[in-house]
């Protein structure tokens, strides 16, 4: 908020510990209470700035927030998003391909929050049909978000057995690197997905287990794509559907670097000198 008064800083009040009138000496200069609260306030604000959040355990039963994504609908495949209970998830479902030669396999997601380049992402697996050629899971960094033209990467678990991290372009998968696993569909599953510059990162955990250790992990480093949204999606491997249910999705944007920081600190030193030169300081002057 700009106004200091209520973040307990005095503002443009005159400074309670400044001493009675006197004779002054002018010497050098010292900020003005203003500035002084501006420069603690800021000082503060940088210190603990948080990093941003944004999540939906579909509790309400709904996607409000989230942008559907359904490519191949204009074709004749759309996809169906459902809200199964309990407990209450998020399950989407796209239809088969009326020509997957033509139009390319059925897919369908959804993506939630602001485009970013730095990420942590982590969400739940609670059931798919193992039977079908399907991978599901989310994308990051997505951009020019449409029919063959979406780009970013992808952390997806693959029926046919393994966990891949992938950069996606124009829709066309190009697989980084993969690690074998073979996932129950009875049990839950969570997964976590990161990226930090060119570093990519994604593990899958079994959260019943009493031991935190990832089940299988995958990592990359590419730098073709810096940001975009986060979001959830299915594909198809072949002429069928897909679908999978999921469940509390949750993205944190790193804190700023400390690299950031110090430059911003640097910036509030700056606009306090220049504040502080234009009101003359004092000094009391000795008794005549």
């Amino acid at each position: 908020s700009s106004d200091l008064s209520a973040m307990g800083f005095p503002g443009t009040r005159q400074s309670p510990w400044l001493p009675p009138p006197c004779p002054m000496t002018m010497t050098r200069s010292f900020p003005s209470p203003k500035a002084a609260a501006l420069i603690a306030a800021t000082t503060t604000a940088l210190a603990i700035l948080p990093a941003r959040a944004d999540f939906d355990d579909f509790n309400d039963g709904d996607d409000a927030g989230w942008v559907r994504y359904a490519p191949l609908q204009p074709f004749g495949a759309p996809t169906t998003f459902f809200f199964p209970t309990p407990p209450p998830a998020y399950g989407i479902l796209p239809t088969a391909s009326p020509n997957p030669a033509l139009y390319g396999p059925a897919l369908g997601g959804s993506f939630l929050g602001s485009s970013q380049a730095d990420f942590s992402l982590s969400y739940d697996v609670l059931g798919w049909d193992d039977s079908l050629n399907q991978s599901f899971g989310a994308m990051a960094r997505a951009s020019q978000i449409g029919y063959r033209t979406t780009d970013g990467y992808s952390l997806r678990y693959d029926t046919a057995g393994f966990l891949a991290l992938s950069r996606i372009s124009d829709e066309s998968s190009s697989l980084l690197v993969s690690a074998p696993i073979r996932l129950d569909p009875s049990r839950d599953y969570r997964f976590k997905f990161e990226g930090r510059g060119t570093q990519l990162s994604g593990a899958v955990y079994d959260p019943s287990s009493p031991v935190i250790q990832p089940l299988a992990t995958v990592t990359a480093i590419d730098g073709t794509y810096a940001e975009g949204r986060n979001g959830l999606m299915v594909w198809a491997t072949d002429q069928t559907h897909g679908s999978a249910v999921f469940d509390n999705f949750f993205v944190l944007v790193p804190e700023p670097s400390t690299s950031r920081l110090v430059a911003a600190g640097c910036c509030v030193l700056v606009l306090a000198r220049a504040l502080a030169r234009r009101r003359p300081g004092f000094r009391q002057a000795s008794p005549p």
